[in-house]
Formats: C-alpha cells, sequence, structure tokens
C-alpha cells in the first residue's frame, strides 16, 4: 500500500498588521488623488485667468478699433458735405453763367435782326462769396480782361455787317 500525502492547505488569518497596511495604502492613493485634483483645479484656475486676461486686452483693442473706424465715418461724411457744399455752389454758379449766355445770346440775336430794345435787362453779375474768388483768371495773355459789372456794349447793327462763310477746312 501506498500512503497518500495529502498535503495541508495553510491559510493566513488576517492579521492586525495586514489590515492596516491596506488601509494605509488606500488612503495614501486617495491622498495622491486630492493632490492631482488640486493640481488640476490650480492649473484650470490659472489657465482661466490667462484667457480673461487675453479677452479682455482683446475687447480694449476692439474698442481702439471701433473708435478709429467712428473716426474713419466722421472724416467720410465731413468730406461728402464739403463736397456736397461745392457741388451746389459749383450748380449754382453753371446755372448763373448759363442764364448770362441766354441774355447775350438774346442780345446778340436782337443785334444782328436790327431790333435792341433799350430797357432790356443786362446779365447779372455773380455776387460774390467769401473767400472765393469771382472770376476765372483770364486764359487770352494779351486781351484786357472787363472789369466786374460793365458790359462792352454792343455795336449798332449797320448795312455793312453781312454774315460771311465759314473757312473750308
Amino acid at each position: 500500500m501506498v500512503k497518500k500525502v495529502t498535503k495541508k492547505r495553510v491559510t493566513k488569518k488576517k492579521t492586525v498588521n495586514s489590515g492596516t497596511s491596506s488601509n494605509a495604502k488606500l488612503i495614501n492613493s486617495l491622498i495622491k488623488r486630492d493632490e492631482l485634483l488640486v493640481d488640476n483645479f490650480v492649473g484650470l484656475q490659472k489657465a482661466l485667468v490667462n484667457v480673461s486676461v487675453k479677452f479682455n486686452d482683446l475687447s480694449d483693442r476692439i474698442d481702439k478699433l471701433l473708435s478709429i473706424y467712428q473716426r474713419a465715418a466722421d472724416v467720410f461724411i465731413q468730406k461728402q458735405i464739403n463736397e456736397s457744399d461745392k457741388r451746389v455752389e459749383l450748380d449754382r454758379k453753371v446755372s448763373n453763367v448759363i442764364q448770362q449766355n441766354k441774355t447775350l445770346a438774346r442780345r446778340h440775336v436782337m443785334a444782328r435782326q436790327g431790333s435792341v430794345p433799350q430797357n432790356m435787362p443786362r446779365p447779372t453779375q455773380p455776387t460774390p462769396q467769401k473767400g472765393s474768388s469771382q472770376f476765372a483768371p483770364s486764359i487770352f495773355s494779351g486781351d484786357s480782361v472787363p472789369t466786374p459789372g460793365k458790359i462792352p456794349p454792343v455795336p449798332e447793327p449797320s448795312n455793312q455787317m453781312k454774315p460771311r462763310a465759314l473757312p473750308k477746312l
């Protein structure tokens, strides 16, 4: 007969020392986790402060940019107003010149026909505006410029005045 050898299983009883070591490990892991969470929270707050500072800087820059746009718009509007005033003044001057031209043309036609009435109105001179010159400089080098308010007399019709043909080119 052969004897069977059986091994006994040895079970360790939990001692008080082994329980405290697992509790200590658990406590240490919880402490490490808490420290990691605190470090992450501090880092997050630093990032939020950084974002807040940069956002304030961006807001200031946008305010400066808006003020630049506002000044540019004001200058543009002022230029438009000045140009509009210049256009109105130019239109007034052109209409005055057109009116004078109509009057001179009527006088010329009547002089050709030989019936110039003495009471025909003379062309009006433009009223001087402050800061603007009333007459344009003469483009003729040797001709004299008529003085304002005086119109050269219209020659009386005579039999010598006959229409001539235009020169051929």
